[in-house]
């Protein structure tokens, strides 16, 4: 179990420290990376990090993608509560590295309309349905291709109203080091993805049911 929950632990740090580290930078040097920077810095460490550990731990690194595949009966219950703790830890480390290194803390997620928790929550649910409709059906051979590029145009989606997070690790860290501006919408980036992946799980659920039914003649 240890060598799963260090994947989860490095694969998380890395997929928060890399857009983190690239806001910083822009903060840094002035010139602010673009939706397509960002979208780019969070997708493709997702690509890397699945391929990096995919037979390890299964490449969870997102506590709702963990609670999805526990409902889609795809991951053991004992490990669910050290995994997303692992996640978490990943998170906040790469934030604390990244405070460190730069002085400051970008790439956090405050929605830009915080008195719209609808849409909020609503764009969250949405985005993080269609990534784990892709984490749960795509081929084994192309896992690693599908899910990275997935997050980087669902990211690109999400980044105008709520950043486009989709896992509550990847807010957590930054979030947690804002100096409080984010925490009072950090729940959005909680519920909102664990409420879509557990709407996916059950559209995928509907989906095997009727690939299995019996053809009539």
């Amino acid at each position: 179990m240890t060598k799963k929950l260090l994947a989860e632990f490095i694969g998380t740090f890395v997929l928060v420290f890399c857009p983190v580290a690239l806001g910083a930078g822009g903060a840094i040097s002035g010139h602010a990376p673009s939706n397509l920077d960002g979208a780019i810095a969070s997708g493709l460490p997702v690509l890397a990090m699945i391929a990096c550990f995919a037979s390890c731990s299964g490449a969870h690194f997102n506590p709702a993608v963990t609670l999805g595949l526990l409902a889609a009966r795809r991951f053991e219950s004992k490990l669910v509560l050290p995994y997303i703790l692992s996640q978490l830890a990943g998170g906040l480390a790469a934030a604390i590295v990244a405070k460190i290194l730069f002085g400051v803390v970008s790439g956090t997620h405050i929605p830009s309309d915080p008195s719209n928790p609808f849409l909020n929550v609503g764009t969250e649910v949405m985005i993080s349905a269609i990534l784990m409709l892709v984490i749960l059906r795509a081929e084994s051979s192309k896992a690693a291709m599908a899910i990275g590029l997935s997050v980087v145009f669902l990211q690109l989606l999400g980044q105008p109203i709520t950043g486009g997070s989709m896992n509550p690790a990847r807010s957590f860290g930054p979030d947690l080091l804002a100096n409080g501006a984010a925490t009072p919408t950090l729940w959005i980036y909680f519920v909102g993805p664990i409420l879509g992946m557990l709407l996916a799980v059950g559209a995928n659920a509907v989906l095997e049911q009727k690939q299995a039914l019996p053809v009539r003649s």
